[in-house]
């Protein structure tokens, strides 16, 4: 049986999937701007994998930083 995350880890988690979820928006409407529309795979998963590593770094900076 899984055990559950705590709170704070829970809350971790849901601020990284708004940051990535927030951060992909952003990056594809900067990219349609400049008439670089995203319609490939390839371009999204790069979109989307970058945007989730600096959501992650983000709330494990900011995670971390608080517990100091």
């Amino acid at each position: 049986m899984t055990k559950r995350p705590d709170g704070p880890s829970r809350a971790v988690l849901w601020i990284g999937a708004l940051l990535t979820g927030g951060l992909t928006y952003s990056a594809l409407l900067i990219l349609n701007a400049w008439n670089i529309a995203p319609h490939s795979s390839f371009r999204g998963a790069i979109v989307g994998g970058a945007s989730g590593v600096v959501a992650m770094f983000l709330v494990r900076f900011f995670h971390d930083r608080k517990r100091r």
